[in-house]
């Protein structure tokens, strides 16, 4: 750390031991003037250069005095790590921020924080002791090149980067990440490009059907409206009764209940008003929880296992077919499958089931 002197002629900032400016200021005669303005010039622990010119209370910025107080108050502070600009980030490892941030009650209460908590268990094993500030974009890349050598998809790799960046957001948002950690996570791209993962395989009805004749009878409704909804895996399996209207046929989604939260109100058809009427009325005899969807009286998502460590294999862009495995009935035909906003590829995956996985879309 130093104290500098800056020349109020050409303001160049040159050691106080100089006594000529390069551009021929006198820099004695301008400092008993207090024409001259003083600096501390200093590293933070990541090594960035910190230049700040003297100032606080009581404190004269022409004062050379004063400029010596304030580079010793800032020593102090340095060696104890309590400057402002000295962010947590310089030494708070990926482990510690992923347990912050997962204990935040606004995360924790996510449809989707299962989904989160994977992601970052995935991406800590590679840099969970790592200090968070010390990271750079091609640590990041070489993850993401890493991950698709080992088989993973690239909307897999994106999900797991997407969330640490999610994560490094919130922590700059409360001042534990600097603007610079913030930069490392924004310049690093998506593998996945837009729409590139589309879907267009959809079930015909007779497989629909012969899916549907061979389910257990807590699966039935379920399957059917996603079939005939389109709504999303997690928006079917927290689904409750008062966002259900069978007089009115309709289902009201709230912004809260949606992956991209907006609001939605979804028509119920006639075959699946019969199956919410007929279906629900038997499984809700055992229990008297909210939701549409129960097993043994319980919401499917609270049961044991859910979700899945290791679940069966799935339909993605690289697979020749979806994968629809039920009792007696055979795959469908073969074709590309792609996804889009308005056309689904659901996956469920329940161990007791009478049948251990099924994609499909409306």
């Amino acid at each position: 750390m130093s104290i500098l002197a800056e020349c109020p002629l050409c303001h160049r900032k040159i050691t106080v031991k100089k006594k000529t400016c390069k551009c021929g200021g006198n820099m004695d005669k301008m400092k008993r003037s207090q024409k001259v303005k003083f600096w501390i010039d200093y590293r933070l622990p990541d090594g960035k250069q910190k230049r700040e010119a003297v100032s606080g209370e009581g404190l004269n910025p022409y004062s050379i005095e004063d400029a010596r107080k304030a580079h010793s108050k800032r020593v102090v502070q340095k060696a104890e790590n309590r400057i402002l600009d000295i962010k947590q980030d310089t030494r708070m490892t990926f482990n510690e921020l992923a347990e912050w941030y997962l204990n935040l009650e606004r995360v924790k209460v996510l449809s989707s924080f299962w989904r989160v908590e994977l992601a970052l268990k995935k991406f800590n094993s590679e840099f969970g002791d790592f200090i968070v500030s010390q990271i750079k974009p091609a640590d990041l890349e070489n993850y993401q090149m890493k991950r698709k050598k080992e088989g993973r998809a690239d909307a897999t790799v994106d999900q797991e980067t997407g969330a640490a960046k999610t994560m490094i957001i919130k922590g700059f948002d409360n001042g534990l990440i600097s603007g610079d950690t913030l930069r490392v996570f924004k310049a690093v791209k998506k593998l996945l490009k837009g729409n590139s993962n589309a879907r267009d395989r959809v079930l015909s009805p007779n497989e629909f059907e012969g899916l549907l004749s061979h389910a257990s009878l807590h699966l039935k409704p379920i399957l059917a409206m996603g079939y005939y909804t389109g709504m999303r895996e997690g928006e079917i399996l927290n689904l409750t009764w008062d966002k259900v209207d069978l007089g009115n046929r309709a289902i009201k989604l709230e912004a809260g209940d949606t992956k991209d939260h907006e609001a939605r109100t979804i028509p119920i058809c006639d075959n699946l008003l019969n199956i919410l009427k007929e279906e629900t009325r038997v499984i809700r005899k055992a229990g008297e929880a909210n939701h549409v969807f129960l097993y043994k009286g319980k919401p499917i998502r609270d049961l044991p296992g859910w979700p899945l460590q290791n679940p069966p294999p799935v339909a993605t862009s690289k697979s020749p077919t979806p994968v629809v495995v039920a009792t007696g009935v055979s795959p469908p035909r073969e074709g590309k499958i792609v996804s889009d906003r308005t056309g689904i590829i659901y996956s469920f995956f329940f161990p007791k089931a009478s049948f251990s996985a099924a994609s499909f879309s409306r």
